[in-house]
Protein backbone atom coordinates (compact mmCIF):
# COMPACT_ATOMS: atom_id res chain seq x y z
CA UNK A 1 0.00 0.00 0.00
CA UNK A 2 1.57 3.06 -0.75
CA UNK A 3 1.46 6.22 1.23
CA UNK A 4 -1.07 7.96 -0.60
CA UNK A 5 -3.41 4.94 -0.38
CA UNK A 6 -2.81 4.97 3.37
CA UNK A 7 -3.64 8.73 4.02
CA UNK A 8 -6.92 8.25 1.94
CA UNK A 9 -7.62 5.27 3.84
CA UNK A 10 -7.15 7.06 7.37
CA UNK A 11 -8.45 10.20 6.27
CA UNK A 12 -11.96 8.62 5.19
CA UNK A 13 -12.05 6.10 8.94
CA UNK A 14 -11.49 9.26 10.64
CA UNK A 15 -14.61 10.89 9.24
CA UNK A 16 -16.57 8.06 9.73
CA UNK A 17 -15.43 7.48 13.34
CA UNK A 18 -16.29 11.12 13.94
CA UNK A 19 -19.51 11.12 12.06
CA UNK A 20 -20.49 8.15 14.50
CA UNK A 21 -19.70 9.66 17.72
CA UNK A 22 -21.82 11.90 19.85
CA UNK A 23 -20.09 15.44 20.85
CA UNK A 24 -21.12 17.88 23.17
CA UNK A 25 -20.87 21.17 22.78
CA UNK A 26 -20.96 23.49 25.45
CA UNK A 27 -21.72 26.90 25.57
CA UNK A 28 -20.84 28.94 28.34
CA UNK A 29 -20.26 32.83 29.67
CA UNK A 30 -17.27 33.71 31.58
CA UNK A 31 -19.96 35.88 34.08
CA UNK A 32 -23.68 34.68 34.42
CA UNK A 33 -26.61 36.31 31.85
CA UNK A 34 -27.45 39.29 34.03
CA UNK A 35 -30.17 41.89 33.32
CA UNK A 36 -30.34 45.06 34.60
CA UNK A 37 -33.39 45.65 36.07
CA UNK A 38 -32.51 48.81 38.11
CA UNK A 39 -32.13 50.88 34.72
CA UNK A 40 -35.64 50.46 34.56
CA UNK A 41 -36.53 51.30 38.28
CA UNK A 42 -34.27 54.33 37.64
CA UNK A 43 -35.74 55.46 34.74
CA UNK A 44 -39.31 55.36 36.66
CA UNK A 45 -38.08 57.34 39.93
CA UNK A 46 -36.36 60.07 37.82
CA UNK A 47 -39.87 60.30 35.96
CA UNK A 48 -41.76 60.50 38.84
CA UNK A 49 -39.47 62.76 40.77
CA UNK A 50 -39.47 65.51 37.61
CA UNK A 51 -42.96 64.56 37.17
CA UNK A 52 -43.44 65.93 40.93
CA UNK A 53 -41.42 68.66 40.48
CA UNK A 54 -43.23 70.09 37.34
CA UNK A 55 -46.41 69.83 39.17
CA UNK A 56 -45.43 71.57 41.76
CA UNK A 57 -44.12 74.11 39.52
CA UNK A 58 -47.61 74.02 37.44
CA UNK A 59 -49.77 74.12 40.86
CA UNK A 60 -47.98 77.05 42.38
CA UNK A 61 -50.74 79.16 43.71
CA UNK A 62 -50.65 82.84 42.36
CA UNK A 63 -47.43 81.91 40.14
CA UNK A 64 -44.61 82.22 42.84
CA UNK A 65 -41.58 83.23 41.66
CA UNK A 66 -38.48 81.15 40.70
CA UNK A 67 -36.73 82.02 43.87
CA UNK A 68 -39.06 81.69 46.36
CA UNK A 69 -39.81 77.88 44.89
CA UNK A 70 -36.05 77.41 45.25
CA UNK A 71 -36.30 78.70 48.67
CA UNK A 72 -39.04 76.74 49.53
CA UNK A 73 -37.15 73.29 48.12
CA UNK A 74 -34.35 74.08 50.33
CA UNK A 75 -35.63 74.97 52.94
CA UNK A 76 -37.64 71.35 52.75
CA UNK A 77 -33.96 69.61 52.66
CA UNK A 78 -35.02 67.97 49.14
CA UNK A 79 -31.59 68.88 47.60
CA UNK A 80 -32.25 65.94 45.03
CA UNK A 81 -35.26 67.42 42.86
CA UNK A 82 -34.37 71.12 43.27
CA UNK A 83 -36.15 73.60 40.94
CA UNK A 84 -33.22 75.14 39.81
CA UNK A 85 -31.65 71.74 38.77
CA UNK A 86 -34.83 70.60 36.78
CA UNK A 87 -35.41 74.25 35.39
CA UNK A 88 -32.34 74.17 33.75
CA UNK A 89 -32.40 70.57 32.22
CA UNK A 90 -36.12 72.08 30.00
CA UNK A 91 -35.45 73.85 26.80
CA UNK A 92 -37.99 76.68 25.69
CA UNK A 93 -41.01 74.34 24.21
CA UNK A 94 -40.77 72.48 27.37
CA UNK A 95 -41.10 75.76 29.50
CA UNK A 96 -43.85 76.74 27.38
CA UNK A 97 -45.66 73.67 27.67
CA UNK A 98 -45.55 74.13 31.49
CA UNK A 99 -46.47 77.79 31.07
CA UNK A 100 -49.58 76.50 28.96
CA UNK A 101 -50.46 74.06 31.62
CA UNK A 102 -50.66 76.23 34.61
CA UNK A 103 -52.73 78.90 32.96
CA UNK A 104 -55.57 76.10 32.28
CA UNK A 105 -54.69 74.56 35.09
CA UNK A 106 -58.09 76.02 37.22
CA UNK A 107 -60.23 74.79 34.21
CA UNK A 108 -59.02 71.32 34.41
CA UNK A 109 -59.64 70.83 38.09
CA UNK A 110 -63.22 72.90 37.91
CA UNK A 111 -64.49 70.47 34.95
CA UNK A 112 -62.54 67.50 36.79
CA UNK A 113 -64.37 67.97 40.33
CA UNK A 114 -67.76 68.23 38.72
CA UNK A 115 -66.39 64.77 36.65
CA UNK A 116 -67.07 65.85 33.42
CA UNK A 117 -62.88 65.97 32.57
CA UNK A 118 -61.29 62.56 33.58
CA UNK A 119 -57.29 61.22 34.29
CA UNK A 120 -56.56 58.00 32.36
CA UNK A 121 -53.95 56.09 32.79
CA UNK A 122 -51.66 57.18 30.24
CA UNK A 123 -51.02 60.32 31.83
CA UNK A 124 -53.47 61.88 29.73
CA UNK A 125 -56.60 63.87 30.35
CA UNK A 126 -60.38 63.03 28.76
CA UNK A 127 -63.90 63.60 28.61
CA UNK A 128 -65.16 61.51 30.59
CA UNK A 129 -69.18 62.46 31.15
CA UNK A 130 -70.86 64.34 28.70
CA UNK A 131 -74.59 64.35 30.09
CA UNK A 132 -76.27 68.28 30.60
CA UNK A 133 -73.28 69.85 28.34
CA UNK A 134 -74.65 71.84 25.36
CA UNK A 135 -72.96 71.04 22.13
CA UNK A 136 -70.84 74.22 22.70
CA UNK A 137 -69.41 73.12 25.94
CA UNK A 138 -68.67 69.72 24.74
CA UNK A 139 -66.66 71.58 21.64
CA UNK A 140 -65.03 74.23 24.24
CA UNK A 141 -63.94 70.83 26.45
CA UNK A 142 -62.39 69.32 23.66
CA UNK A 143 -59.98 71.90 22.58
CA UNK A 144 -59.27 72.32 26.42
CA UNK A 145 -58.84 68.99 26.19
CA UNK A 146 -56.65 68.72 23.11
CA UNK A 147 -54.69 71.93 24.55
CA UNK A 148 -53.57 70.44 27.75
CA UNK A 149 -52.96 66.91 25.97
CA UNK A 150 -50.45 68.80 23.34
CA UNK A 151 -48.51 70.16 26.34
CA UNK A 152 -48.69 67.48 27.99
CA UNK A 153 -47.08 65.33 25.00
CA UNK A 154 -44.29 67.91 25.07
CA UNK A 155 -43.23 67.47 28.43
CA UNK A 156 -42.95 63.43 28.31
CA UNK A 157 -41.08 64.15 24.80
CA UNK A 158 -38.28 66.25 26.87
CA UNK A 159 -38.44 63.69 30.16
CA UNK A 160 -38.41 60.08 27.48
CA UNK A 161 -35.51 61.92 25.99
CA UNK A 162 -33.99 62.80 29.22
CA UNK A 163 -34.28 58.96 30.62
CA UNK A 164 -33.95 57.10 27.04
CA UNK A 165 -37.50 55.52 27.22
CA UNK A 166 -40.49 55.77 25.41
CA UNK A 167 -43.68 58.89 25.44
CA UNK A 168 -46.21 56.34 26.55
CA UNK A 169 -43.44 55.16 29.36
CA UNK A 170 -43.34 58.46 30.67
CA UNK A 171 -46.99 58.84 30.82
CA UNK A 172 -47.79 56.40 32.67
CA UNK A 173 -45.54 57.47 35.15
CA UNK A 174 -46.43 60.87 35.33
CA UNK A 175 -49.91 59.32 35.28
CA UNK A 176 -49.26 58.16 39.25
CA UNK A 177 -48.39 62.15 40.24
CA UNK A 178 -51.37 63.32 37.89
CA UNK A 179 -54.01 61.10 39.70
CA UNK A 180 -52.91 61.74 43.15
CA UNK A 181 -52.91 65.74 42.70
CA UNK A 182 -56.09 65.06 41.02
CA UNK A 183 -59.20 66.92 42.73
CA UNK A 184 -62.05 65.09 44.63
CA UNK A 185 -64.75 64.31 42.19
CA UNK A 186 -62.34 63.85 39.44
CA UNK A 187 -62.99 60.37 37.40
CA UNK A 188 -59.77 57.92 37.74
CA UNK A 189 -58.64 55.72 35.26
CA UNK A 190 -56.78 52.50 36.95
CA UNK A 191 -53.86 50.61 34.96
CA UNK A 192 -56.47 47.97 34.62
CA UNK A 193 -58.54 50.19 32.67
CA UNK A 194 -61.74 50.47 35.10
CA UNK A 195 -62.47 54.47 36.38
CA UNK A 196 -63.43 55.30 39.66
CA UNK A 197 -64.15 58.52 40.79
CA UNK A 198 -61.74 60.08 42.84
Amino acid sequence: MNTRAFFGMFAILTLLYAGCTQHTIRVEQEKPLRVDVNMRIDVYQHVLEQSNTIEDMINQPGGQSFLIRTWQRLASLDFTSSVYAQDSQFDDATMQAIKGRQERRDQIVSWGEQGIIGENNNGYVELYAQTGLSDQQIEDLNQLIDLENKDRSVIYETLAKQQGTSVEEVGKVYSITLQKNAPSGMPIQSTSGEWAVK
